[in-house]
């Protein structure tokens, strides 16, 4: 539970729960509201560290007086302990998250109440049965062979269970089969350990459900007594809260199917089960609809889009005749099967051919019969395989294979073929030339200011065109560049002539535009990048809030402390901090605690959701909105159709970014009168 709300930083300021985190030397980098008041944290420590010199003793005491040790479980329960404050001793029930180096999430109730009150049924029994009664959260009492004793009047308005019938019932009857374990555990730790031990049980109620319960279960300190309180609130409805929002990031909006996050993550965890032996190998197949361009151009993107969800529930097929299968929409026209076995393996032409079939059917879309075909890349896990990129690359490698030999075509995946469609020796050859001799272009795509209706910076991107290949894609070079340590020199040429533009247009006089620069992982890892930003600024005289740094969760994430200590330095030099292909990431939320952002990136693939479903909408909406609550700008990515446009600005998204603002264009074309004048035509902005 506490982990999901650590990720949706706007709900912790209002929950009645604390929630604090600190570095090693208890420092403060962040406390809600219920912790603040509970430690007596001051409210002005916001967007800064709270050193622990300015704590409070008895607080500095109390968080310097926990013990936990350092591992790999997300969540460690130190128990129920006391915050003695001048005023009054506090007993708070605490959890401690220590999966992040040098990184600690402290969670805790006040759980005073709760503790007076069971000593007060224990010990003051004239006052037992009006206190029983009076308790808002359902009340029982169990024995050793889990006979429901007593139960107050809280467990009909909660489960709609009378109690007076309830009594002489076993409650172990009522508890979900796959709870029953904990249940049991929940009983026997309280009585060994006379501690208040707390869990979420599902339990049956009235209506024939289950409720999920929060129980807090104490026993009741008599000797040799096997009675035991289970004092339980209703939290299934945040629990279902909970699960929907898991379910819009996990879904795809059109289909329903898997995301191509989840699909990430499932192969993530297929990996991981094959080095324990738990499976013995997977396959993925690799989709793609043949020529589905022609149906969205000819018939329109409505008919694109039934074709899409009727081809979505044929894939679906395929899970009943293999049990262990995952299908996910990756994105546009193209799909993924993930199947694995546990002691056997299966054939995968077979399964490619299963698929053609699924697609040789007759399509019925608003009156026109389509008969399509597909092409399928197919890549097999092995233990080679230690991340999920590498055979979903390999995947996508065979699919185009598998398209080079015509329509409806599959190819299973051999390393040849990576030779062959990269010659990765050549490639770096005509790189490291490219470098040498500057054969890149410089291209700035316009982002507009949907407040201020003007073009208010543009995004830096590297093209290379090669004297006899045309242009080559920026997926290829660039992430050869990254395995080849060239990134550095093509990186250092994007920043420098980014500046030597800034430069130009100072002298000449020219409305000066921020330009944001995308940072890779392998210049990021470098101790000197804001040293680096500081040489550059000076030497072309450059006002530091006219250079914007874009990076991705991924690269930031990869080492957290570094991370933090470069950023602060860039934040501090006065540069721009951008969160790019924001959401894509499982924990996005929980970024913007830990670093310095200004802005973030709503990634296209959410832009292109708005248009098609409410859920789509409704996420954009409250990413803007609660990017609006930290002070964070947005920028949306992708933007290709007027509707999104106004759609965006309607809900209050700060900038917009795509081609029907405008294309990348060569820097000595960006011109910003005549991109206004063009937008101004397209009835988008004013020049004022």
């Amino acid at each position: 539970m506490t982990t999901s709300l650590l990720e949706h930083p706007v709900i912790l300021e209002e929950i009645s729960e604390g929630v604090v985190i600190t570095d090693k030397f208890f420092n403060i980098h962040y406390a809600n509201k219920y912790a603040q008041f509970v430690l007596g944290i001051p409210e002005n420590y916001k967007n800064k560290i709270y050193l622990y010199q300015n704590l409070s003793r008895s607080t500095y005491e109390f968080l310097k007086s926990l013990k936990f040790e350092d591992s790999n479980q997300k969540i460690q329960r130190l128990g129920i302990l006391e915050f003695r404050s001048e005023k009054k001793i506090t007993l708070l029930d605490v959890s401690i998250n220590t999966i992040e180096k040098d990184r600690n999430i402290l969670f805790f109730k006040n759980v005073t109440d709760i503790l007076g009150l069971m000593d007060s049924i224990v010990t003051q029994e004239n006052q037992f049965t009006h206190l029983f009664h009076a308790i808002p959260d359902m009340l029982l009492l169990i024995n050793g062979s889990k006979t429901i004793l007593m139960a107050n009047k809280s467990v009909y308005n909660i489960l709609g269970w009378i109690p007076s019938k309830t009594i002489g019932n076993s409650f172990e009857n009522f508890i979900h089969s796959e709870d029953k374990k904990l249940f049991q555990d929940l009983y026997q730790e309280s009585l060994l350990n006379n501690k208040i031990q707390v869990g979420l049980i599902r339990v049956q109620n009235r209506a024939g459900g289950y409720s999920i319960i929060e129980f807090y279960v104490y026993s009741d300190r008599s000797d040799d007594s096997d009675r035991v309180y289970y004092l339980g609130r209703d939290v299934t409805e945040k629990n279902q809260y909970e699960n929907l929002l898991l379910e819009k990031i996990s879904k795809d909006d059109l289909t329903k199917l898997s995301s191509k996050k989840y699909l990430y993550d499932s192969i993530e965890n297929l990996i991981q089960e094959l080095n324990f032996g738990r499976i013995s190998a997977f396959y993925i197949f690799y989709i793609d609809i043949d020529r589905f361009k022609d149906i969205n151009d000819s018939l329109g993107y409505s008919a694109g889009d039934s074709v899409i969800k009727l081809i979505a529930s044929r894939l679906t097929r395929i899970s009943a005749i293999y049990s262990k299968t995952f299908i996910a929409r990756i994105g546009g026209d193209k799909f993924a099967i993930v199947i694995s076995c546990e002691s056997f393996s299966i054939d995968p032409i077979e399964i490619c051919e299963l698929i053609q079939s699924y697609f040789s059917e007759i399509l019925n879309i608003q009156g026109h019969q389509l008969l399509l075909t597909c092409s399928i890349g197919v890549s097999t896990g092995d233990r080679s395989y230690k991340d999920s990129e590498k055979i979903l690359r390999h995947a996508d490698i065979a699919l185009h294979e598998a398209k080079k030999k015509g329509r409806g075509k599959y190819c299973i995946f051999e390393a040849r073929m990576q030779e062959r469609k990269y010659n990765s020796f050549q490639m770096e050859s005509w790189l490291r030339e490219a470098i040498d001799n500057s054969n890149f272009t410089l291209q700035l795509q316009p982002i507009v200011s949907m407040q201020d209706n003007i073009i208010s910076h543009a995004e830096a991107l590297c093209r290379w065109n090669h004297y006899t290949h045309g242009n080559i894609p920026p997926i290829e070079f660039i992430q050869l560049a990254e395995e080849t340590g060239q990134i550095h020199n093509i990186g250092n040429w994007i920043l420098i002539n980014a500046c030597k533009l800034l430069e130009g247009w100072n002298r000449n006089n020219r409305t000066i535009v921020p330009i944001a620069i995308n940072l890779s992982p392998l210049q990021f890892e470098n101790p000197n990048l804001p040293k680096l930003f500081s040489i550059y600024l000076e030497k072309h005289k450059l006002r530091p809030e006219n250079i914007h740094i874009e990076l991705t969760e991924s690269l930031i994430m990869s080492n957290t402390q570094h991370s933090i200590k470069v950023l602060t330095e860039l934040k501090e030099m006065g540069l721009t901090i951008y969160l790019d292909d924001f959401g894509t990431g499982y924990s996005s939320l929980n970024y913007l605690i830990h670093f310095p952002i200004d802005i973030i990136k709503i990634d296209k693939s959410f832009i292109d959701n708005i248009l098609l479903s409410n859920n789509g909408f409704s996420v954009v909406k409250a990413i803007i909105k609660m990017a609006e609550s930290l002070s964070i700008k947005v920028v949306a990515e992708g933007v290709e159709k007027r509707e999104q446009y106004e759609m965006l600005k309607e809900i209050g998204c700060n900038y917009a970014q795509g081609y029907f603002i405008s294309k990348p264009l060569p820097s000595d074309d960006f011109n910003l009168i005549k991109l206004n004048e063009e937008l101004v035509n397209k009835g988008l902005i004013y020049t004022g």
